[in-house]
């Protein structure tokens, strides 16, 4: 049996009842069994609240916790990940989203728990996590290009060209996409 050893954030640490700040915060291991057997049990924390004063013992986040646990059972991203990638690399929601194709509405409601992430998207923000947003502004600039009948060689040639001219300065980008249409046309 798989674990997921990511804890949720509790950020309601007071007591339902009376209100009272004074409360323990403890976790225990959880086990979400899938419905329809299709996929494996999966272990999680879920946080427990119990109050000092009045003794009621709450979860607030124990569907936030289930929801991260469905997710890693799935193989996908949970909301807590995407957060951590998106903000290592200096993004805000519409950064994010731009660089990735996908609505800032839909990664807002990712983060927020609201839905889950398809499995394309979950693999996007895995490349993401491990090659840096640098691998989609490269994909984009290639494909930007018409290769046409030009050999795959060539093709390479001025893929490694883009890829030299991003990391040594980034601004210069465009024009030398511009260039590469020049030499392309005189190769063609």
């Amino acid at each position: 049996m798989r674990r997921l050893e990511e804890k949720v954030s509790v950020k309601k640490n007071y007591c339902p009842k009376c209100i009272n700040e004074g409360v323990e915060i403890s976790w225990r291991l959880d086990v979400l069994e899938a419905d329809d057997g299709k996929l494996d049990q999966v272990e999680y924390w879920l946080p427990q609240i119990e109050c000092l004063d009045c003794g009621v013992s709450a979860a607030f986040e124990s569907v936030d916790a289930m929801h991260d646990a469905a997710c890693f059972a799935q193989n996908l991203v949970t909301p807590e990940q995407i957060k951590i990638i998106r903000k290592k690399h200096g993004m805000n929601t519409k950064q994010f989203a731009e660089l990735t194709g996908i609505g800032e509405t839909t990664i807002k409601r990712w983060e927020s728990r609201a839905f889950y992430p398809n499995k394309s998207d979950t693999n996007l923000i895995k490349l993401i996590a491990r090659h840096g947003p640098d691998l989609i502004y490269e994909m984009r600039a290639a494909e930007q290009l018409d290769f046409g009948a030009v050999p795959v060689e060539v093709e390479r040639e001025v893929n490694k060209i883009f890829t030299e001219v991003r990391k040594q300065q980034p601004s210069v980008i465009d024009s030398a996409h511009e260039n590469s249409k020049q030499i392309i046309a005189l190769l063609g």
